[in-house]
C-alpha cells in the first residue's frame, strides 16, 4: 500500500500562541508552508521558542527546500524566523533575514503557490588573472525568477561573493563549455560570449536555464571586496 507524503496528507490548523517578548509580530498559517534556500548558510534556533538562547549553523544546499509550519516572529531589532514543522524537521526556528549574523540578504524565500518555477544559476567566485585553473574553480548558485533582471542576477553575486560594487559587474549571454575559455580575475574572457547583458534584460530573456553558468567580470578591485560571510552565533536579533 502506497503511503502518502507529508505534504498529501495535509496539517491540523496551528494552534494560537503567546508572542514570546514585547514588540514580537506573530502569524499563525493553517498549513505547512515551504522556505527556499537562497544562501548556503542558515541560522538556527533550536527548540520550540525563537528567543532561545543557542544558535547554530545549517549548511543546504541554495535551492532546497525546508518544510515550516508558516508560523513566524520578528524580534525587536526586525530579524524575521520561520518556525520548522517538527513533523519533517527537528524542532526550531530558522532566520529569514535580519541583521546582526554577519550574512547579508535574505537566507530564505517563501515559496507561494503556483508561483513561477525559479531557476538555479552557477557563478564562479572571481580570482585574480591567472589564478585559478578551470577546474580549480569555485562555484556557488543563486536563485532568480525567469522574470528577474540582469542587474536582480548582479545584486546576487555582489551578495554572495563581497563584491563592493556591482554596477562592476558585466554579464555576458550564456555559452557552452567549449565556448568558455579559462578564469580570469573577471570569471571568463569576454570573447568567449556570445555578447553583453543590459541590466534590464530579463534572465529568460537572455536564454538562461536551470543549472546554466551565468559568466560575468568583475571589473572593481577584488582586494577591497570580501568574501561573503558565515553566522555569528552570539548575535540577538
Amino acid at each position: 500500500m502506497a503511503t502518502e507524503s507529508p505534504l498529501q496528507m495535509g496539517y491540523p490548523e496551528a494552534a494560537k500562541a503567546l508572542c514570546p517578548l514585547k514588540q514580537a509580530q506573530i502569524a499563525l498559517p493553517s498549513e505547512v508552508v515551504e522556505y527556499r534556500v537562497l544562501q548556503r548558510s542558515l541560522v538556527k534556533r533550536p527548540g520550540s521558542s525563537p528567543t532561545g538562547p543557542k544558535t547554530v549553523k545549517l549548511t543546504r544546499p541554495v535551492g532546497s527546500v525546508m518544510f515550516t509550519t508558516g508560523r513566524t516572529w520578528t524580534g525587536p531589532k526586525g530579524g524575521e524566523w520561520v518556525e520548522l514543522d517538527s513533523f519533517v524537521e527537528r524542532p526550531g526556528w530558522l532566520l529569514v533575514q535580519g541583521p546582526g549574523f554577519g550574512i547579508p540578504g535574505p537566507l530564505l524565500q517563501r515559496v507561494k503557490p503556483g508561483e513561477t518555477q525559479p531557476l538555479l544559476l552557477r557563478v564562479a567566485k572571481p580570482v585574480e588573472i591567472g589564478c585559478a585553473r578551470e577546474e580549480e574553480r569555485e562555484m556557488r548558485e543563486i536563485v532568480v525568477s525567469p522574470t528577474a533582471s540582469v542587474r536582480d542576477a548582479k545584486e546576487w553575486i555582489a551578495l554572495i561573493f563581497g563584491l563592493s560594487d556591482p554596477r562592476r559587474i558585466i554579464v555576458g549571454k550564456p555559452t557552452d563549455a567549449r565556448a568558455r575559455a579559462g578564469v580570469t580575475g573577471a570569471g571568463f574572457h569576454i570573447k568567449s560570449c556570445d555578447g553583453l547583458l543590459d541590466d534590464e534584460t530579463s534572465i529568460a530573456d537572455a536564454g538562461f536555464s536551470d543549472g546554466d553558468e551565468l559568466c560575468y567580470v568583475y571589473t572593481g578591485d577584488l582586494e577591497k571586496s570580501y568574501e561573503g560571510k558565515d553566522p555569528h552565533l552570539d548575535s540577538r536579533v
